[in-house]
């Protein structure tokens, strides 16, 4: 019997502002050791903070919440779900960054673009709140 799966999603406050190149380096980072884990998610980026969903077996998930939570590149690691899962919200994606630094009015209608189209509408509703709050 396959071990169960679980997913884990929080928000978090950036320390400083992010260049293009550190967001493209934790994206690199995060989908080489990703794929190694068998860890799925969506992270995403405001400038000021982040919201990310990871999916995957729960002790593989615990210990990368702890590195996470002791990442001095953003502070207030506060867990919004973290419940067991039957599938995936996103079984193609190891990792994806969305970048929401652009024009507020644009947010919205680029996030839903994004989004998958089988995305359980709850966590399509905490993602698609995101894009437009700050």
């Amino acid at each position: 019997m396959a071990e169960r799966l679980f997913e884990i999603m929080y928000m978090s406050t950036a320390s400083l502002a992010l260049a293009n190149t550190d967001l493209d380096n934790i994206l690199t980072v995060a989908k080489r050791d990703n794929a190694a884990a068998q860890i799925t998610g969506l992270l995403c980026y405001n400038g000021r903070n982040f919201i990310q969903l990871l999916e995957g077996r729960r002790p593989v998930l615990l210990a990368l919440m702890d590195k996470i939570t002791h990442d001095n590149r953003h502070s207030g690691v506060a867990i919004i779900r973290d419940q067991p899962i039957d599938n995936r919200q996103f079984p193609d994606w190891t990792m994806e960054l969305f970048d929401l630094r652009d024009e507020r009015e644009s947010r919205d209608q680029a996030m839903r673009a994004m989004l998958p189209p089988s995305l359980q509408s709850n966590i399509r509703d905490l993602f698609q709140n995101y894009s437009t709050m700050f």
